[in-house]
């Protein structure tokens, strides 16, 4: 019995330790990096003009990257993949906009600093019925808050 433990006990050492090994992270500096699924991912589609005219909803993984130098947190960039479905939404007059059910093959990548939680991003998404989004972003991080900034897509006419 003390032999298995102890074998056991080796394994799992050896785990921690490829784990930590394999980090970037040496003397308090270099990326640290997690990987999550998340089931509630979406993000609202806008015209170059402003105006919302989709809602994309789905599960995705996430990598979350956290870089230190000399101990100290300075960045986390998280990089979003997956796919998504256009769900639509309801506007303001109850209409229903969007809401296609196509699919879309995504990659988000957001980036904040320790000085802001606000955060630049760019998203692109591929349709599997010809849509091709991409869109610019800032993210608050403190107030969940999406802020657009601006969309390009193939077939959208002013």
């Amino acid at each position: 019995m003390k032999t298995k433990t102890f074998i056991m006990l080796c394994l799992l050492l050896s785990f921690g330790l490829t784990q930590l090994s394999a980090q970037s992270y040496v003397n308090g500096t270099g990326a640290i990096s997690h990987y999550y699924d998340w089931n509630d991912y979406y993000v609202p589609v806008y015209t170059p003009d402003g105006d919302q005219v989709d809602l994309l909803l789905g599960p995705v993984t996430m990598h979350i990257i956290d870089y230190y130098k000399n101990w100290e947190w300075i960045w986390r960039k998280i990089q979003y993949s997956g796919e998504i479905v256009s769900v639509g939404f309801v506007d303001s007059d109850g209409e229903t906009i969007g809401g296609t059910g196509e699919v879309f093959s995504i990659k988000d990548i957001w980036k904040f600093d320790l000085f802001s939680a606000i955060g630049p991003g760019h998203f692109n998404a591929r349709g599997n019925q010809g849509s091709h989004y991409l869109i610019k972003y800032l993210w608050d991080d403190t107030t969940y808050s999406f802020i657009f900034v601006s969309a390009v897509w193939s077939g959208y006419k002013e």
